[in-house]
């Protein structure tokens, strides 16, 4: 019997900020089919694909939730992608969800 492991749903949420600011990067860690909540998994959060740092989701009611607050500092105005990327393990296959960062003047 060989059991595979099941799929990754990493929901990210589009966000927007001024040059110069910090915003808070979200994203939603959960297994397929069964929508269970992933906790104290850590994920990697990119920013046009460049490592920006590890965080882990959390537990009790942030179940699941991964959150980074990001300088944006030095990132031009306009569209940038943000992505939250899982490694993979035993229990869950690898994954990733990304979406907008839109930088402003």
């Amino acid at each position: 019997l060989t059991v595979q492991p099941a799929q990754p749903y990493i929901w990210v949420m589009p966000k927007t900020g001024a040059a110069g600011s910090v915003v808070n990067l979200y994203g939603y860690f959960r297994r397929l089919p069964d929508m269970v909540k992933q906790e104290g998994k850590t994920l990697s959060v990119k920013v046009d694909g460049t490592w920006v740092a590890d965080v882990v989701t959390g537990s009790g009611l942030q179940a699941g939730v991964a959150r980074y607050l990001y300088n944006t500092t030095g990132l031009a105005v306009g569209a940038h992608t943000q992505t939250f990327e899982w490694a993979g393990d035993l229990f869950v296959d690898a994954g990733s969800g990304s979406a907008s960062l839109t930088i402003t003047p």
